[in-house]
C-alpha cells in the first residue's frame, strides 16, 4: 500500500463594501479587520472543498509532462478572462492592478 500526501482546502468567501482612498488601502483595511475578528467567516461564507494531490515529484523535471500542460494551458488561455488572467499571472487582482499602476 502507497502513502499519498494531500491537501484538503476549503474555501469561503465574503463580500464587504470597504471604503478606502485606495484598492491597496481597503485591502489593508480589511486584513486589519479580519485579523481582529470584526469580519467573521461563517459557515454559510462556505464556497468550496477541493482535495488534491500536494507535489507530483516524479514528473517535476519531466519534459513530456511539461509539453502536455502547456499544450492544455495554450488551449485554455483564451478562453479566460481578463480577472481569471491576472490572477493566474500575479495571484491576485490587487498585485495584478498594483503592478499595471506602477507602469
Amino acid at each position: 500500500m502507497k502513502t499519498f500526501d494531500l491537501q484538503i482546502i476549503e474555501k469561503s468567501i465574503r463580500k464587504d463594501g470597504i471604503d478606502a482612498p485606495s484598492v491597496l488601502q481597503a485591502i489593508d483595511i480589511a486584513n486589519h479587520l479580519y485579523k481582529n475578528e470584526v469580519i467573521e467567516l461563517e459557515e454559510s461564507d462556505h464556497f468550496e472543498t477541493s482535495i488534491d494531490i500536494i507535489h507530483i515529484d516524479e514528473y517535476q523535471n519531466h519534459s513530456v509532462f511539461f509539453e502536455f500542460v502547456m499544450s492544455k494551458a495554450k488551449q485554455t488561455l483564451p478562453f479566460l478572462s481578463a480577472s481569471e488572467l491576472a490572477i493566474l499571472a500575479f495571484g491576485t487582482l490587487a498585485n495584478a492592478k498594483a503592478e499595471f499602476e506602477k507602469k
